[in-house]
């Protein structure tokens, strides 16, 4: 029987993988938590309006793109 392979490593170490991959979306997923938390803040800081305060958040997107 052919031994069971994950990402081309043995499944032992190739398990890790998934680790790493889930660590990666759960950053993403509470990177745009931490925005919402941010949100009114910046709005009472900065004075803007709700209806702008979406532009704020376009250069945070984009990092979380890259």
């Amino acid at each position: 029987m052919a031994e069971a392979r994950v990402f081309g490593l043995p499944a032992e170490k190739g398990r890790w993988g998934f680790v790493g991959l889930g660590f990666v979306a759960n950053v993403c997923m509470g990177a745009v938590y931490a925005f919402s938390v941010f949100r009114k803040p910046l709005e009472a800081a900065w004075g803007i309006p709700p209806s702008q305060v979406g532009q704020l958040g376009y250069p945070f997107m984009a990092f979380l793109a890259v």
